[in-house]
C-alpha cells in the first residue's frame, strides 16, 4: 500500500509533476496532474459565469470539508 506522500501527491499532483508509467508498450515519463488540482483548475479558478448552467450547479460553492467529515463519511461507507 502506497504512504500517505504518495496518495497526497495521487489526489493533488499538478501540471509540472512527470510520473514514470510502465505498461504493455513500454516504459514512458508524462505529466501528472491529479484530479484535485484539475479539478480546481478547470471550474473554481475561472469565472464561474462563463460555465453552462448545469456546471455551474455542480460546481457551486459548499461549505469546507475537515478531515473528521471525510472520516466520518468513509466510516459510514463500511
Amino acid at each position: 500500500m502506497p504512504d500517505s506522500t504518495h496518495a497526497y501527491i495521487t489526489i493533488t499532483g499538478t501540471r509540472d509533476d512527470k510520473v514514470t508509467v510502465t505498461g504493455s508498450g513500454g516504459t514512458w515519463t508524462t505529466e501528472y496532474e491529479g484530479p484535485a488540482d484539475r479539478f480546481e483548475r478547470l471550474y473554481l479558478k475561472r469565472d464561474l459565469s462563463a460555465l453552462s448552467g448545469r456546471t455551474r450547479d455542480l460546481v457551486r460553492e459548499c461549505p469546507p470539508t475537515t478531515s473528521s467529515t471525510w472520516d466520518r463519511a468513509r466510516r459510514a461507507a463500511g
